[in-house]
């Protein structure tokens, strides 16, 4: 395991020599540019101590979530920036959130600097999937090499995220979106709808992006589980807690405690980048778990037609046994161990690496036993190797 080298990689990018700041927004007077496509949202700022990171003042933005229909995202508590003048310069962007609720969130960035005037046409958007418990300052930075191309997004005419093109940035609540889609799976899903708050502070715009996790010959490292998690869901669990804890004194891992009803799973989805995976042959996940689990592990690849724009989306999935031990241990899984899902179609005929949009791990323990389980699980690193 390569703690250390995140521990070191997380202290070098605490400090202040990596980037310098392009645009800050403190909130210590005004909401600034912000605003909210929810038109029940109230945007406001609060010196509350409690809901202050920095200065004397935090924004604070009230919603009412509401579950959608598993088709579109709702805006309910959609946070925007509005970007008026072309900042060329700008390589990541950096806020701190403290949500009333565990937030599952997407970042939205549009482009649309070349789209404008042209009736009718509309800009790429680009993505990227966050979580972040609940109750406690979160900080966030975002480097634009982060983002994937929405799979619901018009075609990039110069085929990347340009700084100087983005119009505007969102941050979207997931939560409604996918209790939704939990009422056709057999999760078990805690939130609910109803009154939510978001706080926000020090939102800033950098000309440096965030040093990323080095990779080692031969190896991908898709996520050493550093919270808020990046690029990263979860889906389902009942009282679910989330903290990382200090492995020794140069690293750390994400330990996890939940409860799954008979018949549930609770799901990590992974977010990569396509092409990322090419040359990939296998996952390899650190874990520690002492009782005995059944892990789903899946991969989707996403195929999108050049003629017609459309995306296809092709899954892979395996169930593992994971023995009980109080040791860590390393779990790998093949992809060529990894099936075409029941009424799935592959274009090609088999799993293409390159095209692998996400990676996904479930605990099927309680589907596998037929009864309620109580978990605690540790999490090192999730990564791809050749």
């Amino acid at each position: 395991m390569r703690f250390y080298i995140a521990f070191i990689i997380l202290i070098l990018s605490l400090t202040p020599v990596l980037a310098e700041t392009i645009m800050l927004y403190d909130f210590e007077t005004d909401p600034g540019p912000f605003i909210s496509f929810d038109p029940a949202a109230k945007i406001s700022l609060t010196t509350d101590p409690e809901a202050v990171l920095n200065g004397s003042s935090a924004l604070k933005l009230e919603y009412n979530l509401l579950q959608t229909d598993g088709n579109e995202p709702s805006f309910a508590g959609a946070f925007v920036y509005q970007i008026t003048e072309p900042i060329s310069d700008m390589k990541s962007f950096s806020f701190n959130i403290k949500p009333s609720a565990a937030l599952p969130f997407v970042v939205m960035i549009m482009e649309g600097r070349n789209t404008e005037g042209v009736e009718g046409v509309e800009g790429p958007r680009y993505m990227s999937i966050n979580w972040c418990p609940a109750n406690q300052w979160s900080k966030v930075q975002l480097s634009l090499d982060d983002f994937t191309l929405d799979p619901n997004s018009p075609e990039d005419p110069s085929g990347k995220l340009e700084a100087e093109q983005i119009g505007v940035i969102a941050i979207l609540d997931m939560s409604g979106f996918m209790m939704a889609g939990s009422q056709e799976m057999p999760i078990a899903f805690e939130q609910t709808t109803g009154e939510r708050t978001l706080f926000y502070d020090d939102f800033a715009l950098l000309d440096e992006a965030p040093t990323p996790l080095e990779n080692i010959e031969g190896e991908v490292l898709i996520t050493d589980y550093s919270l808020p998690l990046h690029n990263i869901v979860l889906i389902g669990g009942l009282n679910l807690s989330v903290e990382r804890k200090a492995f020794d004194e140069e690293s750390s891992f994400l330990s996890m405690s939940y409860e799954l009803p008979a018949q549930t799973l609770m799901v990590m989805s992974h977010m990569v980048k396509p092409g990322s995976l090419c040359n990939a042959s296998s996952l390899r996940l650190s874990l520690h778990t002492e009782p005995q689990m059944a892990i789903m592990v899946g991969v989707e690849e996403n195929l999108r037609d050049p003629a017609t724009g459309e995306e296809t989306k092709t899954s892979y999935n395996t169930i593992k046994q994971i023995s009980a031990s109080k040791d860590w241990q390393e779990v790998v899984i093949s992809f060529a161990d990894l099936q075409l899902e029941d009424e799935g179609v592959d274009m090609d005929g088999m799993l293409t690496p390159g095209l692998i949009s996400t990676v996904t791990i479930g605990d099927m323990t309680a589907m596998m036993l037929g009864q309620s389980v109580s978990r605690n699980i540790e999490l090192g690193e999730l990564s791809a190797v050749e």
